[in-house]
């Protein structure tokens, strides 16, 4: 793991090895200053992995979607290391104190690279009734809603952005960061087999409703009374 820097009474860290205060370690400042430090200092190689959305491998039956319980962190290191991937699809299952440990297992050895580039974990819908291997993951522990049909169905852009909140919440204590749904392709083709991922074939009100899980994912079900 990096170790840490302190300045001005803050503390840093030390992503880089280097042993000072470099401006993409600094979150004191706006984040597009520290992007800009960032690429500046990146390879061409670790630039083309950090465009790469990669399956976070897996141990046993269903390694080849990534789909499990565990990671196969030799796996994971070798992308990490050798191919510079660091953005991750996670398809594991189970509980989810043990997704959570983990997913700091994989941030670990992203942490340990050259510069310290952060993993960015997403996933595939994981709150709902039914799933579909590859396109969505098991509920488990998390909480149950309706398909996202389901809630073009209801149209509430309010029941929304709670159901929003609440999976973000559930995704980030668990270290993902990133939902690869709802999809706000309109469903205008019979023969797509990937629906029930829609709010339908109502252009308006896919907007709505999309507009409502934005803002609830990003800044919670009552943050645009915080604002």
């Amino acid at each position: 793991m990096a170790k840490t820097i302190v300045v001005g009474g803050y503390t840093f860290k030390d992503l880089d090895h280097n042993g000072q205060l470099d401006a993409y370690e600094d979150w004191r400042l706006p984040g597009r200053q520290r992007a800009i430090d960032l690429l500046k200092r990146m390879t061409l190689e670790e630039k083309a992995g950090l465009m790469m959305h990669g399956t976070a491998p897996s141990i046993g039956a269903g390694s080849g979607m990534g789909v499990g319980t565990n990671y196969d962190l030799d796996r994971a290191r070798t992308m990490i290391d050798g191919s510079k991937v660091v953005t991750f699809i996670t398809r594991l299952a189970g509980d989810p104190a043990v997704l959570a440990s983990q997913n700091n297992a994989l941030q670990e050895i992203a942490e340990a690279g050259r510069l310290g580039i952060p993993a960015t974990i997403s996933t595939d819908p994981r709150n709902h009734f039914q799933f579909v291997q590859g396109a969505s993951v098991a509920p488990g522990a998390f909480s149950k809603w309706p398909e996202t049909l389901g809630f073009a169905a209801v149209g509430d852009p309010k029941l929304m952005r709670q159901f929003a909140d609440i999976a973000r919440r559930e995704y980030r204590a668990v270290g993902i960061q990133e939902a690869l749904s709802p999809q706000i392709d309109l469903a205008s083709e019979p023969r797509w087999a990937r629906y029930n991922g829609t709010f339908g074939e109502d252009a308006q009100l896919s907007k709505r409703m999309a507009e409502a899980y934005v803002a609830g994912f990003q800044h919670g079900e009552k943050g645009h009374q915080k604002r």
